[in-house]
């Protein structure tokens, strides 16, 4: 769990949270991302960024590993 807040927050807003969770499953590690508190209107613009700038970039990353 750690606390996340970007540009687009103002300095009075509280940070948002998020909270990663690793699992073993077959064959690799599930991850599980909440990202909660985040402001009005935004939610989905963050549910693509973190696709695209986070897990398909580390998708990419681990196929080459």
């Amino acid at each position: 769990m750690q606390t996340w807040r970007t540009t687009d927050f103002a300095p009075a807003d509280e940070d948002s949270k998020l909270e990663i969770v690793l699992d073993k499953v077959e064959g690799g590690t599930r991850i599980t991302l909440s990202h909660s508190n985040i402001l009005d209107g935004q939610g989905s613009g963050y549910e693509e960024g973190w696709k695209e700038y986070y897990f398909k970039p580390m998708s990419e990353y681990f196929k080459m590993a």
